[in-house]
């Protein structure tokens, strides 16, 4: 839309303790255009976030290095083109968020998906069933707290 933007590859920016690297870079995905998503770790000291945007199966399975992290902002909505059971056992999350609208067209999250991170015991916050997610850290624990005040995932 005309705004200004730069390529470049598997950027890592420091924060003094915290680092924010970008795990993707100069792939070519053909017409998939959710593969072209920024993948970022955010390592925080002893609680690391995954962000998968919107990525795929495809973009997971090119990932390299380390990739365990305690909070992971499920790829493309919860859909069954991503969050992998090979993806969800190396990053190993104890907390998986999900963006979508309530009733979408799309089902999203589906059942495959919701069921491959019950397999690994994420706690799964959605936002169709809990509202606004925010998760806090200091580095050493971390919270969630959602917009309907709910102190536990939403049941389905």
């Amino acid at each position: 839309e005309g705004c200004t933007w730069v390529a470049d590859n598997y950027q890592t920016f420091s924060y003094d303790k915290v680092a924010l690297q970008v795990l993707t870079g100069d792939q070519d995905w053909g017409d998939e255009v959710n593969d072209y998503s920024v993948v970022c770790r955010l390592d925080t000291g002893d609680i690391e976030f995954m962000f998968m945007g919107d990525a795929e199966t495809p973009v997971e399975q090119a990932l390299t290095g380390n990739l365990d992290a305690e909070i992971l902002k499920v790829g493309h909505h919860g859909s069954s083109s991503s969050s992998s059971r090979a993806f969800l056992k190396l990053v190993n999350p104890e907390v998986a968020t999900i963006c979508c609208g309530a009733g979408n067209t799309y089902g999203h999250p589906h059942r495959e998906t919701l069921d491959n991170l019950g397999n690994i015991g994420a706690a799964v916050y959605r936002t169709d069933l809990n509202g606004n997610i925010v998760v806090s850290t200091n580095g050493v624990t971390s919270f969630v707290d959602t917009g309907s005040n709910l102190q536990v995932p939403a049941a389905e």
